[in-house]
């Protein structure tokens, strides 16, 4: 509908013209004067409504044409990012040089992000004056509120007349790509010893069995127990193979940890990027944390690209992250190596019990109940509301979104029956609490 040319005032105007055509040109006879009158009246009314429409139109046109001649004139530029505010914004600087606009009409701008997400309107304004194409412009700012990839795909130039009865919208690509990365939380994390070993230059205060060593398999040597032959494997390939010992090593230099955005649920875009913000937060804060240990740390998730290790990158990595329904937390998660291990509400029960049945007591698992973060909110909307102070839209609109969400509703039965899980678990269990940030 941005490209529709045609406006609602547009139909309005018509059918007001149509009523008054309709009365100027009556048969019914009638003596009165005054009713003569009022005939010649709206003839002369109609014409200029007429008039009125015709210049509107050839002037949208002209200005159209003039732009389509003179595309190389339009310029954007972002100037930069801004996060020093609660939510992050970034500049834009759109002008154009020798520019025709509709007669008494004007020229909006809305930016095209993330596919299909528009910014608000905005006119441009004359940035010189006593020129009949003058150079036009106008600096805005639009928000990135959440922990994600934003990508500035396109501006759309409308050319509108004075009485907003045309519209005609161009597009022009934009290439511009910004990332707003995770921000510390309180975590109250508590100690990890490490079960994944690189390098024995740390020591472990226990021992610790070498993960999966018991299904490794060698060839069979003449110095071999002759009881870790696999007779199954020589029944089959007429060849000796035997199961390598499991050993007690005192070493383990990486604490791993797990996450996934595995979910099967679908909630609308805002619910949805409010508990994603929550869960990269935690995520992101809980490894800074763990990084100032004498261990190496490694942070795995489903959409994490091989090799990323710098901190950095790694932040960026975790921003672009989204809920997905294809790559689940079974998949991913190694319980030999892992010793973290994040789990949400989102997961499906059959899930949690998969990957909790295989964890062991040395085992950290994370329990974070995203939907919490609603709950938050809400109670600070009251608080608000008692002393009388501005509500904060943004939160009333996710509150209002959360609560027309079908996927809500048994929510809090899932999540009674996710910790009734944990309980029985033989993994050291945390309950987060609160999701609120750290400023």
């Amino acid at each position: 509908m941005q490209f529709f040319p045609l406006r609602l005032n547009f139909f309005v105007f018509i059918l007001f013209m149509f009523m008054i055509y309709r009365f100027a040109n009556q048969t019914a006879a009638d003596t009165s004067s005054f009713h003569h009158f009022l005939i010649l009246m709206s003839k002369i009314g109609f014409g200029i409504l007429s008039l009125i429409l015709i210049v509107s139109l050839l002037s949208t046109i002209a200005a159209c044409l003039y732009f389509i001649r003179h595309r190389e004139y339009f310029h954007v530029e972002v100037l930069n990012k801004s996060n020093e505010e609660d939510v992050p914004k970034i500049e834009v600087h759109t002008f154009m040089q020798k520019i025709f606009r509709p007669l008494l009409g004007s020229i909006q701008v809305k930016y095209e992000y993330n596919t299909h997400h528009l910014s608000p309107a905005f006119s441009l304004s004359r940035e010189n004056n006593f020129s009949f194409f003058p150079t036009m412009g106008h600096r805005s700012t639009i928000a990135l509120p959440n922990i994600k990839e934003y990508k500035l795909d396109a501006a759309l130039l409308s050319f509108q007349d004075l009485f907003r009865f045309f519209s005609f919208t161009f597009k022009n690509s934009i290439h511009s790509r910004f990332v707003n990365l995770p921000k510390l939380v309180d975590t109250e994390s508590t100690l990890v010893d490490p079960k994944s070993t690189e390098t024995d230059d740390v020591r472990t205060p226990h021992l610790r069995k070498i993960p999966g060593e018991w299904l490794e398999y060698k060839k069979y040597e003449a110095s071999d127990d002759i009881r870790r032959i696999v007779w199954k494997a020589f029944a089959k390939n007429k060849e000796l193979i035997v199961r390598k010992q499991e050993v007690l090593s005192p070493y383990a230099s990486h604490i791993n940890c797990y996450a996934s955005f595995y979910t099967e649920k679908s909630f609308s875009q805002l619910s949805g990027d409010a508990m994603a913000d929550a869960y990269k937060n935690y995520i992101w804060s809980f490894y800074q944390e763990l990084c100032n240990s004498e261990y190496q740390v490694k942070l795995l998730f489903d959409q994490l690209k091989q090799g990323v290790s710098e901190k950095a990158i790694l932040a960026e990595q975790i921003a672009q992250a989204e809920w997905q329904s294809d790559t689940s937390l079974s998949r991913i998660f190694n319980p030999q190596k892992g010793s973290v291990l994040f789990l949400h509400n989102l997961l499906p029960k059959h899930e949690i019990e998969k990957i909790i049945s295989q964890c062991d007591k040395s085992t950290l698992v994370i329990y974070l109940e995203l939907s919490k973060i609603f709950k938050e909110i809400d109670a600070s909307t009251w608080w608000s509301r008692l002393f009388f102070r501005p509500q904060n839209k943004k939160n009333d609109a996710l509150l209002s979104d959360w609560r027309r969400n079908p996927v809500r509703i048994g929510l809090q039965d899932e999540i009674k029956e996710h910790l009734a899980i944990l309980e029985k678990s033989f993994a050291q269990v945390e309950i987060i609490k609160s999701l609120s940030e750290k400023y």
